[in-house]
């Protein structure tokens, strides 16, 4: 757990949160992009995580998902925004 939260502090504080909100608007495979979304997943959890999506027009890339063919990405999506909703 401990490296885990070390690993996400790392990529947040290294800017990683705006490249994969990009990111959902870009790839095309659909594993890559439930992949991209399992990580947004960890980042918010991360401290500063949220604050660095808010930053972001993640918000609305995520609600673009919301209609998407595939459910295992409106899953992801939905699970995203929650973690941002439910920040401290």
């Amino acid at each position: 757990m401990a490296r885990n939260h070390k690993g996400c502090l790392y990529l947040i504080k290294n800017d990683l949160v705006p490249i994969l909100v990009d990111k959902i608007l870009e790839e095309k495979v659909q594993e890559l992009l439930i992949k991209v979304l399992d990580i947004i997943k960890l980042l918010l959890e991360g401290e500063g995580g949220t604050d660095s999506f808010l930053e972001t027009s993640g918000i609305k890339r995520l609600k673009g998902l919301l209609t998407h063919e595939n459910p295992k990405i409106r899953q992801r999506a939905v699970t995203d925004l929650g973690c941002v909703s439910f920040s401290e």
